[in-house]
Order: structure tokens, then C-alpha cells, then sequence
């Protein structure tokens, strides 16, 4: 039996099945967000009687895909809340409550802290920026102002209240399910790069045997009892270029290194075609008749 028969048929086949398989995971309908939009970004306070204190952060990162987010929660930071408790009471002077500051930044660097990703939006929008072009220092700029710039950049409702009760129970809800959120979208991250390494390698495992398989017939003993198409080897190949076709398309691997396999198909192909041509069978000699001793 030939040395690559078993490769040819149910293991090319389910290869190739776990392959796309593994490109689905790239679908984007699962988890993070797809479009480039700014980056949500929320800061969470508990408020009793006008006096407010930060509880925890909750934003969104770079994840898999170019623009691919997913969730991350933090703990509340004093500088943040120096700033921020000053405008939610200036905003709702006997604010109560669990309270949400809601803002959507261009582009923040992972884990930089929310003042310096505030300063850099609002320079980005021409707002926060002196006469002379220079960011303007949050802290020391008139409460007043600094409510109006954040009431231009990020709409009236940037404040909303989560929950009248102050209670540590309804806090500790509300964290946890951001938490649950990040755990999971974090997996699927965690998933999606699996996938995108592992189907690579996958379809460059049945490229590189196609390429093994097709020598391999071609140029073995010509044995009519163990001749085998060429065709399987050349159609696994025309479908893995379809497959480096269709993945970028399809899913959100827009940078899939299977792509690079499309200038090796193309060198591929017509150097197999080339040795078909060229390639002069070798025949076995006929086999010899004993001459009878004496």
C-alpha cells in the first residue's frame, strides 16, 4: 500500500474540517466588538448625601482582531476620584446612589490611567487646550469648565445613576457581573488566538504532505497494482488556496498568515506540472525464465 494512502482520504479530510473549524472561532459574533469606535471607558462611584468616592473602573482593550475589544475591570484609583467626585457633585448636588461616568476615548493606551486618557481625548477634540496649544491641567481648571468640556465630548447623559441604594450587596453585584464579562470575553480571546496559530499550522501540515504525496506517486516503481491518482494531491492544494482565500473575507483573520501560502501555491503548482511533464516512468523488466540445469 502506498506510504501516504492513509493521509489521503479521512485524515486530509477531517484536517481540513478542524482547519475551518478553527477558523470559525474568528467569526464576529461572539463577544467583542467589531467596529472601530472609540473605546469605551466607565468609572463607577457610590454617592451618600452629595459625597461620592470612587469604587472601580470598568474599560474596554485591544483584543484579538485590528479592532477587537474586550473587558476589563480595575480598581478605583484616588487621583481619578479627586477629579471625578468634584463634577458628579457639581452635576447632582445630593446625588445618592451608584452612579456610572460613562466616557468614550480615542485610542487610550492599556492600563493608563483615566485622567491621562481624559486630557489626551479632550485634546484630541479641541477641548481642554490653552491659547497656546498646551493641554490644560485638569485638577487645577474651575469645576464649571471642566463639566462643560465633558458635557461637549461625551453628550449630556455621560452621568446616570446604576441604583439608588449605596449598599455594599448591590456594589458587589454589579462588579461581579463586569467580572464574569471579562472572565469570559477573556477566554474567547485567549480561544481566538489559539485558533488563528493552530489552523495555520494545520493547512500548512496537509500543504506541505500534498506536496510529499504528489512526489511521491510520481515517481515510485510503476507497479500497475499500486498506481494512484495524482488528482487527490492537486485538489487538496486548489482547495487549500481556496481556503487562503476565503478566511480573510470571512471571519476576522485579516492578517492570517495562511495568506502567505498563496505564493508558495503558485510556485507549487507549476513545478508539479513541470515534473508531470518531464517525468518519464520507469518500468520494471520483465521477469526472467528459470533455464532448466543440464
Amino acid at each position: 500500500m502506498d506510504a501516504g494512502a492513509p493521509m489521503t482520504r479521512s485524515s486530509i479530510r477531517w484536517l481540513a474540517v478542524m482547519a475551518l473549524a478553527l477558523c470559525g472561532l474568528g467569526e464576529p459574533w461572539i463577544a467583542s466588538a467589531t467596529s472601530c469606535s472609540p473605546y469605551l471607558e466607565r468609572y463607577f462611584m457610590r454617592c451618600r448625601s452629595g459625597v461620592c468616592e470612587g469604587v472601580f473602573r470598568v474599560s474596554e482593550i485591544r483584543a484579538f482582531g485590528s479592532c477587537g475589544r474586550r473587558t476589563d475591570v480595575a480598581p478605583a484609583d484616588a487621583t481619578t476620584t479627586r477629579l471625578l467626585a468634584p463634577v458628579l457633585t457639581h452635576s447632582n448636588p445630593h446625588a445618592n446612589g451608584l452612579f456610572e461616568l460613562k466616557f468614550r476615548l480615542y485610542w487610550p493606551e492599556i492600563g493608563q490611567g483615566l485622567i491621562t486618557a481624559l486630557k489626551n481625548d479632550l485634546y484630541l477634540r479641541r477641548l481642554g487646550v490653552s491659547e497656546d496649544g498646551e493641554i490644560l491641567d485638569l485638577a487645577s481648571t474651575p469645576i464649571g469648565e471642566v463639566v462643560t468640556w465633558m458635557n461637549k465630548a461625551y453628550g449630556s447623559n455621560w452621568i446616570s445613576r446604576r441604583d439608588a441604594s449605596t449598599s455594599d450587596e448591590v456594589l458587589r453585584a454589579e462588579r461581579l457581573t463586569f467580572e464574569r464579562t471579562a472572565r469570559q470575553e477573556r477566554w474567547w480571546n485567549v480561544l481566538r488566538w489559539t485558533a488563528f496559530w493552530t489552523s495555520f499550522l494545520i493547512v500548512l501540515a496537509v500543504f506541505l504532505h500534498s506536496i510529499h504525496l504528489f512526489f511521491l506517486r510520481l515517481y515510485r516503481h510503476a507497479d500497475k497494482r499500486r498506481e494512484q491518482p495524482l488528482r487527490t494531491p492537486l485538489l487538496v492544494q486548489v482547495g487549500i488556496g481556496m481556503v487562503c482565500l476565503w478566511v480573510p473575507f470571512f471571519t476576522r483573520y485579516k492578517l492570517w498568515p495562511g495568506m502567505l501560502l498563496l505564493p508558495a501555491l503558485a510556485a507549487v503548482l507549476p513545478a508539479e506540472a513541470w515534473a508531470w511533464f518531464r517525468h518519464k516512468p520507469v518500468t520494471s523488466p520483465p521477469p526472467q525464465t528459470p533455464t532448466p540445469a543440464g
